[in-house]
């Protein structure tokens, strides 16, 4: 049989350890209301995103979420999207909710920053420089279709790059096609002064080719004679000289 004193010992040994049990649960009641009145409402009301989602997901969901700190409004939306939503829906559907919040501009955040436009640059041509010379840019006729035995006048525009004016005797040259010898010409006999820049300038006389001929493809050549009697031909910019094709019929 007990004495009295020992049970007067379990008593209290019996109440000492309900006061310290007591007192480690008050304490964790008093931390857990504390650490709940940190927390946001939305962090209260926040539940765990399911996880069963395709890798595809995670990465547009890490991609979604910005790298700064979230603001308090957008957490307030997740959270509330995640509150409301039907217990049995699947993991897509609240993935799609809170992804589609993550993706809606902040209402008052900062405005977006606009996409860098990097200008085309167009390259400046700078064209060559022509040689110092007197160039034939072009030949036109007056009839511009001329029939046989139609006069046909020559208008021939020179380019000048000599930074003076020159003198030609400058005339036209008629070939058949294919031959290298003329068959006809305009007249040599007076001097034209050709200006710095560009000109047009007409032939002094008219060519008819003859009448009663088949239809004959024609070229036109301009040339000048010098002092040594000698022909030589105008050319155009390109080093090749400026030939007019056309063709007379009856």
């Amino acid at each position: 049989m007990k004495t009295v004193p020992d049970a007067k010992v379990n008593r209290n040994q019996r109440f000492e350890i309900l006061l310290v049990v007591g007192a480690l649960a008050l304490s964790g009641l008093c931390a857990l209301s504390l650490f709940s009145g940190m927390l946001t409402t939305a962090q209260q009301k926040a539940e765990i995103i399911p996880v069963s989602l395709s890798s595809k997901q995670s990465a547009d969901y890490s991609a979604a979420t910005p790298g700064a700190q979230m603001p308090a409004a957008r957490l307030d939306l997740i959270a509330e999207v995640i509150h409301d939503t039907d217990p049995a829906a699947n993991a897509q559907a609240r993935y799609n909710a809170v992804l589609e919040i993550l993706q809606t501009p902040v209402a008052g955040g900062p405005p977006a920053t606009p996409p860098t436009v990097i200008p085309t640059l167009t390259p400046t041509v700078t064209p060559k420089e022509l040689p110092r010379a007197v160039y034939v840019t072009n030949i036109r006729m007056d009839p511009p279709e001329p029939k046989q035995p139609q006069a046909i006048t020559f208008y021939v525009t020179f380019l000048n790059t000599t930074g003076t004016d020159q003198t030609f005797r400058w005339f036209i040259f008629i070939y058949r096609l294919g031959q290298r010898q003329p068959f006809g010409q305009t007249s040599a006999d007076r001097v034209h002064v050709i200006p710095v820049g560009t000109v047009e300038q007409p032939s002094i006389n008219v060519w008819r080719m003859g009448s009663n001929e088949p239809c004959t493809t024609v070229e036109a050549r301009v040339h000048w004679e010098d002092p040594s009697g000698s022909r030589p031909i105008f050319n155009n910019t390109d080093g090749q000289p400026y030939v007019l094709t056309f063709t007379m019929c009856p």
